[in-house]
């Protein structure tokens, strides 16, 4: 089974917290779709930026998803076990500069924005500060994590290569995000 890694920007929180109110229960229907087969698509609107426009040739394989009928969650799909869901935001047509007419001065300020964008898992920042207290297999292992346990809002995970263990955490209303925390806190 293809595990399923998410990557947030820090536009992509941002974005998230100025549309939150219009999205919230749409962005669960995606990560549910997301997480079930990434390859799927979230209705008809779920497709690549033109190919020879402003956005894939700054990011190729750049794609966005309507989540109402303004606003789009912007993504890239990447690699395979694990599959990366990288999130860039979420945005109007106006912020993206894609609406009618289309206004390419945005495009091109909003593709560098994407372009500058640092990808973080929620593992990067949950390491522990003095790397020294993480016993040498957990800090080289490239961990397969396999659920164990679930509780409440935690779920609990074993690496399958080096036994360490894991806890993740329910994102978007009870929808598991393939992010996992290592060490257990």
């Amino acid at each position: 089974m293809n595990s399923i890694k998410i990557r947030k920007s820090d536009l992509f929180s941002r974005s998230f917290t100025h549309y939150r109110n219009l999205i919230e229960r749409k962005l669960k229907a995606f990560f549910e779709v997301k997480m079930s087969n990434p390859l799927q698509s979230f209705g008809a609107s779920d497709k690549p930026f033109s190919s020879d426009g402003v956005f894939n040739k700054t990011i190729p394989g750049l794609k966005h998803a309507h989540l109402t009928q303004d606003i789009s969650i912007v993504y890239r799909l990447s690699g395979k076990n694990p599959t990366l869901l990288d999130l860039y935001g979420i945005f109007s047509h106006q912020d993206l500069g894609t609406g009618q007419p289309p206004n390419r001065k945005v495009q091109k300020s909003m593709s560098q924005q994407f372009d500058n964008q640092v990808l973080e898992t929620k593992l990067q920042s949950c390491v522990p500060s003095d790397i020294n207290e993480i016993p040498k297999i957990w800090r080289y292992c490239a961990h397969d994590w396999k659920e164990v346990e679930s509780m409440s809002s935690f779920i609990n995970y074993r690496c399958t290569k080096c036994s360490c263990p894991g806890e993740g955490v329910e994102d978007f209303e009870g929808v598991k995000t393939g992010e996992v925390y290592w060490p257990t806190t």
